[in-house]
């Protein structure tokens, strides 16, 4: 498959806020801009989630930046870059930790979409899309002092059976064990779920067949305390005149490695339940998990969802746009949500009319309540648009990567509720 063409289909909604123009611009109150990426070796164009340790410091990625590299990186285009690894200090201070393809023919990696997880020791894991022994992605680690280390090439064993390109990022367990998807390969080249142990050793937990089981998994997975993993395929499922390919899935996969579909997408008219479930799932205290679906709902423009452990779905919210009143509300949430410790849900839209022509942060309360937390538009936040990971919370303070920013390449952004 074409670079270009994996690109167009994996990343549309994580990069749709990149084909909007910036300028630069005063923040609007409430938003502070902590960082902009420049591109160049500092980084570009983060899409994924960030974390934040003791001190208050945020790591995360760049899906661009760093090195040039024309045969591998991105598709060929001589401006396109290989991704970075970066820490960012609570005084706005950035360091790159890694540079991607560094090495011959990437073979630590290139174009990280995901984020990181780290351990005890101040070691981070994560994915990148492509590089690594087969140009179809890898699992690496960086140590602390900056030392990475490729954990599993894809596309290692015969027709791809490993999986290949994983663009969501890894869950660990208590015992060190890393999991996560890889969004194609597999026995049936509709993707895999994965695990590696601390020693090192590859395992696939399962292999999707495109079918009623889901197929395409490119989010992350959530762990339990049991050690059950969730996440959302957005491929497979039901199949209909809506989605020929599968309207997505929630899924659940035991330790034994049995998976099972706790709900399929546009299994009600119209795709009034929501289609295309494309980020993944959090889950509240009680087991039941929240996402979105890129499209369906009441409206079409997408929703806000509720799955519970036997695998009831309702729709919490469904976003509206109409050419009278516009598109307040945003429309298209691509980012999944994020939970407070009260069960208020955090997310964003991709983009919207009126006030909020690039999107927002909106937050919705346990009763199912909308309010916007953040509006982007071209003249009150010429600085950046719609954050393009879910946001992380911390306090009244909400962090999250955007695109393009005031250089066009990205920033890390803070919203103060």
């Amino acid at each position: 498959m074409a670079k270009s063409s994996l690109l167009s289909r994996v990343l549309g909604g994580l990069l749709l806020v990149l084909l909007f123009a910036a300028a630069r611009g005063a923040d609007a109150k409430g938003l502070k801009v902590l960082y902009s990426f420049s591109g160049g070796s500092d980084g570009g164009w983060p899409t994924s989630g960030l974390i934040m340790d003791a001190g208050g410091n945020l790591y995360g990625t760049t899906y661009g930046g760093g090195v040039v590299n024309n045969s591998i990186c991105r598709g060929g285009n001589t401006n396109y870059t290989c991704g970075v690894v970066f820490k960012l200090s609570q005084g706005g201070a950035e360091s790159v930790l890694y540079t991607f393809c560094t090495q011959g023919n990437c073979a630590d990696g290139a174009d990280p979409a995901s984020g990181l997880v780290a351990d005890q020791a101040g070691d981070f894991y994560g994915t990148t899309m492509i590089g690594g022994a087969n140009d179809s992605g890898t699992v690496f680690e960086l140590a602390a002092g900056g030392t990475e280390t490729v954990l599993h090439s894809f596309c290692s064993e015969q027709n791809c059976a490993d999986g290949g390109y994983p663009v969501g990022g890894l869950a660990a367990d208590r015992a060190g064990d890393l999991y996560g998807a890889a969004g194609t390969g597999g026995n049936d080249s509709a993707g895999v779920i994965f695990e590696i142990a601390p020693n090192g050793t590859y395992t696939v937990l399962y292999s999707f067949t495109g079918g009623s089981d889901g197929g395409s998994p490119w989010a992350p997975l959530l762990i339990d305390k049991a050690g059950n993993l969730y996440g959302t395929s957005a491929g497979g499922g039901a199949i209909n005149a809506n989605c020929p390919n599968g309207c997505g899935t929630v899924f659940e996969l035991n330790r034994k490695g049995a998976e099972s579909v706790l709900y399929r997408f546009c299994s009600q008219n119209d795709c009034r339940d929501g289609s295309g479930p494309n980020p993944g799932v959090t889950a509240d205290k009680s087991g039941n998990l929240y996402g979105t679906t890129f499209s369906g709902g009441a409206h079409g423009y997408g929703s806000v969802f509720e799955v519970t452990p036997d695998g009831k779905e309702s729709v919490i919210y469904s976003f509206y746009c109409s050419k009278k009143q516009g598109c307040k509300d945003g429309h298209f949430p691509y980012i999944g949500v994020t939970a407070d410790s009260e069960g208020n849900l955090y997310g964003g839209t991709s983009e919207g009319l009126g006030d909020t022509l690039w999107g927002d942060i909106f937050k919705l309360d346990t009763t199912g309540k909308f309010s916007e937390v953040q509006g982007f538009n071209p003249k009150e936040t010429p600085c950046c648009s719609a954050p393009s990971a879910p946001v992380l919370l911390h306090g009244r303070d909400l962090y999250a990567p955007t695109a393009p920013g005031a250089t066009g390449a990205g920033s890390i952004i803070m919203v103060t509720e």
